[in-house]
């Protein structure tokens, strides 16, 4: 059970840190534009 929760954990951090650098190059790309 612990186990599942930390790679839980980890999923949502790894997530967490995809959506900001897509945020981010969203923006950059727009500012561009």
């Amino acid at each position: 059970m612990v186990k599942s929760k930390g790679f839980s954990q980890n999923n949502f951090m790894d997530m967490t840190k995809l959506e900001a650098a897509l945020y981010e190059y969203i923006r950059h790309y727009n500012e561009w534009d």
